[in-house]
């Protein structure tokens, strides 16, 4: 187990990313870039840092020959300069590990996973370091730990023969079924997400002891339309097994505004608002229709909301 692995974050406590109390290991690196990403800094695989300004001093320590102080878009990756911040103004937002001292990380918690909790790997795209992430989840496996896979369906097809017979659970996230719309949104089509969701579940009916957990964001102007949700919806229903057991819909999370100004970045949907309750519950009603009315209970409604 030499393998390498790159995290941005590891947290403890979690109760959204699946059943129980849960410890949700977050990848770095992913092949999308959806334009509401609340973890911009998991979109890069590389070692990056960001600069907490209101800890700055201005003492120029880490500054650089022109003058300029070190941030996201120019360091080269030197922990001293980390290190050497007297206001720990500056924090990393990559954690390399290997897999046994991942496994070691988690054993802390290990109490909680005995009643219903577990293990989440999610990102980025953890498909990504597919290699590092299976043989984590042989160790969970191991140590009969329940184990679940956080995927944006943006992987290759042979990562997933290699991680979904190591999983519980997989939680699918379907964003945006036009094709070409999921382009403008993503930055790729989504042709190899629907075939991986279509892989996922004829995996899934062969092996009943999978379960799947179906999540779509709502975003203003991007995924929330009444047509895109009805044609999931429809998608969905010719796909139906048991083993799909609910698919959420999650409603925009404005929280992320800080993060980009970390990272010196635009965010396009810094100044929207949260998601009016009255239209979520007008698409949970369309998603239950376009799914099939005796599904009712399997979909829900999630997030914060006016």
């Amino acid at each position: 187990m030499s393998k390498q692995g790159h995290t941005f974050s590891v947290k403890r406590m979690q109760t959204h990313d699946g059943p129980g109390l849960r410890t949700t290991v977050f990848m770095k690196g992913c092949s999308l870039r959806c334009a509401w990403c609340h973890n911009p800094e998991s979109l890069s695989g590389k070692a990056e840092l960001w600069r907490n300004e209101p800890r700055c001093i201005g003492c120029g320590i880490c500054a650089l020959d022109d003058g300029s102080l070190t941030d996201h878009d120019n360091w080269n990756g030197d922990p001293a300069v980390i290190e050497n911040c007297p206001a720990k103004a500056l924090e990393p937002l990559r954690k390399d590990w290997s897999v046994e001292a991942l496994l070691a990380d988690l054993e802390r918690d290990a109490a909680f996973f005995t009643k219903n909790g577990g293990i989440t790997v999610s990102g980025g795209e953890p498909a990504m370091q597919w290699p590092f992430v299976a043989e984590l989840l042989k160790g969970c496996r191991e140590r009969e730990w329940h184990t679940a896979l956080d995927t944006c369906g943006a992987a290759p097809a042979e990562a997933l023969d290699v991680l979904l017979p190591l999983c519980d659970l997989v939680l699918f996230d379907l964003k945006i079924m036009n094709s070409s719309n999921h382009r403008k949104w993503t930055g790729q089509g989504n042709e190899q997400i629907l075939d991986n969701f279509c892989k996922t579940m004829a995996y899934a009916t062969e092996h009943p002891e999978l379960k799947i957990w179906i999540r779509t964001p709502l975003i203003p102007g991007a995924t929330d339309g009444t047509e895109n949700i009805e044609a999931i919806g429809h998608f969905l229903s010719n796909h139906w097994t048991d083993q799909i057991e609910r698919w959420d819909l999650c409603a925009f999370n404005n929280l992320a505004v800080e993060k980009y100004q970390k990272m010196n970045m635009e965010w396009e949907f810094a100044e929207t608002p949260l998601m009016e309750r009255k239209h979520g519950e007008e698409l949970l009603q369309t998603a239950i229709g376009a799914l099939g009315p005796e599904k009712y209970d399997r979909v829900y409604l999630k997030g914060r909301m006016i």
